[in-house]
């Protein structure tokens, strides 16, 4: 998502926009890796994953994420990876 200020708004509404944009940022990809992995190695769904999101490479189905429920990581469709 990008958060952007129209080219004709004040100063002060880009600044507004920019930090806008760093707390989205923040907010939304230290949950999500970038990078695909295995099903096998993902680190375990404990408590301290719980709703971390992982892109895998070999997903049921072709589906590539997964999250983490606090016990196991599943599929958009609900099924365990």
């Amino acid at each position: 998502m990008k958060i952007k200020a129209p080219p004709e708004a004040p100063d002060w509404a880009h600044d507004l926009a920019r930090n806008a944009q760093t707390v989205v940022d923040n907010a939304i990809w230290p949950f999500i890796s970038r990078t695909p992995i295995m099903v096998a190695q993902l680190p375990p769904a404990s408590v301290d994953n719980i709703w971390m999101k992982y892109y895998v490479s070999d997903g049921a189905s072709n589906m590539r994420e997964v999250t983490s429920n606090g016990v196991d990581w599943r599929y958009p469709d609900g099924t365990a990876a």
